[in-house]
């Protein structure tokens, strides 16, 4: 029985197959316009199965824990949190909750005193990275663990092959979106079919939307505009 193989250039020959254009030298779709169309079909089918939340395209990894140092960046590629923890001495791991902070007063000595084994603050996303309250008084090679949704890289050489997480039994998925999406291409081109390109932004506003409001799994405790003082 032959291997299995799915690299970019038996893609394309696919592709060109639905196209009915399978010499790119008198094509009207060059090969780099469809590995561009291929990459971006690619992409948006990963963001469907990250927002399964089955671990797909997870990445685990460490940050150093640095003293009086509250605000952290992302990982490279980061796109999800899935899972951030202490570690302790005995290489145990504590799970961090979430906390919006609207009232109360933050001060740094509020960490005075802590310890590796101790320290226990909470996280909130900011920008490109997350803030520990209060920020920890000591420091702590890979003291933070972290577990997060990767970006698949683009496929750019023939011999590039999709995500050993992407279910290769069903990527003709990804052949029919970008032969449906180079006919797309193809008559805007010709007649300048506006409703085209609505119906193209029209879905890529949804997925934009459902993507971010499910970016990060988490426990939130978010207490909204209530005031100090509650009623007698």
């Amino acid at each position: 029985m032959a291997e299995l193989t799915n690299n970019l250039a038996q893609y394309i020959v696919r592709i060109r197959r639905y196209l009915r254009e399978d010499t790119a030298s008198i094509s009207y779709w060059s090969d780099a316009f469809i590995r561009q169309v291929f990459n971006t079909c690619y992409r948006k089918r990963c963001a469907e199965l990250i927002r399964a939340h089955e671990g797909y395209f997870t990445l685990i990894g460490t940050k150093d824990i640095v003293a009086d140092q509250g605000r952290y960046a992302w990982p490279p590629g980061f796109s999800r949190l899935l899972k951030i923890e202490l570690v302790r001495s005995d290489d145990d791991r504590v799970p961090l909750e979430r906390e919006e902070r609207h009232y109360g007063r933050y001060t740094s000595s509020n960490n005075s005193g802590n310890t590796q084994d101790t320290y226990h603050p909470t996280f909130r996303p900011v920008g490109s990275g997350f803030v520990l309250e209060p920020a920890p008084n000591y420091d702590q090679t890979q003291g933070l663990w972290l577990e997060w949704n990767g970006l698949p890289a683009e496929l750019e050489a023939d011999s590039d092959t999709v995500h050993s997480d992407f279910p290769f039994i069903l990527d003709e998925i990804l052949v029919l979106d970008t032969a449906v999406s180079l006919f797309d291409a193809e008559g805007m081109q010709e007649s300048g079919q506006l409703r085209t390109l609505l119906r193209l932004r029209a879905e890529w506003a949804e997925e934009f939307s459902t993507f971010v409001n499910s970016r990060m799994i988490h426990r939130q405790r978010v207490t909204p505009f209530r005031g100090p003082y509650g009623d007698a």
